[in-house]
Formats: structure tokens, C-alpha cells, sequence
């Protein structure tokens, strides 16, 4: 199940009354709500909520995308995004030229590629329920 946005306001200001970090795992964002709305997202990233609240993209799940390994954070605090960098620097240099190459041209047909892949799970989904 999925929170509503009035449930997700609820932890995001939860977490902003007691000075807690709110992450928020949103690699299927897109992908949300296929029995019910055809919206492309349902909830706003959780960094736009809260300066205390960390966002996980990427294109493995919703682009259908994995082999690139091409992901993000995202968060409102510049310190925190510092130290991100830091850690980064310490493990990763960057990724494969080829995977950035690939990522741009997916980010840049994102309605599309989303469309795509939201019309391809809802044919799992009735396949899954015709199965059960």
C-alpha cells in the first residue's frame, strides 16, 4: 500500500517536529498508483517537503534502466549533500562515460519512457490477477 499525501504530510511534518531525517526510497516513483490514476506521480519528491528530507532517485525501476547504475540523492541541506559528495569521492569517481550518455538521452524522453513502462506494469498486473 501506498501512503496518501495527506498521510505523507503527516510523517514529513512528524519528523520535522521532533528533528528527525526523513529518507525516502522513490526509485519507483512514476510506476505509483496504476490501478487508479494514470497521473505520473502521485507524491512530490520528499525533498521539496522538508530541508530535512532526503530523496533516492534513479533509473533502475521506473526507466526500466538498471545495467546503467545510475541513481541520485537529492536534499535541500547543503551540508549534508557536502558530506555525500565527500563519502562519493572516497568510493566512486564517477560512473561509466557510456551510462552518463545513456542516462541524458533517458532523462530527456522521461513522459515517454514512463508511459511506456506504466503501461507495461498495468499488463502484469492484469496478467497477475487473471493468474490468481
Amino acid at each position: 500500500a501506498m501512503l496518501t499525501a495527506v498521510e505523507f504530510n503527516k510523517v514529513v511534518a512528524l519528523c520535522e517536529d521532533h528533528g528527525c531525517w526523513l529518507f525516502v526510497d522513490e526509485m519507483y516513483a512514476g510506476l505509483e498508483g496504476l490501478a487508479k490514476s494514470t497521473s505520473i506521480s502521485a507524491l512530490p519528491p520528499a525533498c521539496t517537503l522538508s530541508e530535512k528530507a532526503i530523496t533516492l532517485g534513479g533509473l533502475s525501476k521506473t526507466f526500466g534502466l538498471p545495467g546503467l547504475r545510475i541513481g541520485w540523492l537529492a536534499c535541500r541541506d547543503p551540508e549534508f549533500m557536502d558530506r555525500v559528495a565527500e563519502l562519493k569521492d572516497y568510493t566512486t569517481i564517477c560512473p561509466a562515460a557510456p551510462s552518463e550518455v545513456l542516462a541524458l538521452i533517458a532523462l530527456r524522453a522521461r513522459d515517454r519512457i514512463v508511459r511506456e513502462q506504466r503501461a507495461r506494469c498495468a499488463r502484469g498486473l492484469a496478467e497477475l490477477r487473471e493468474f490468481c
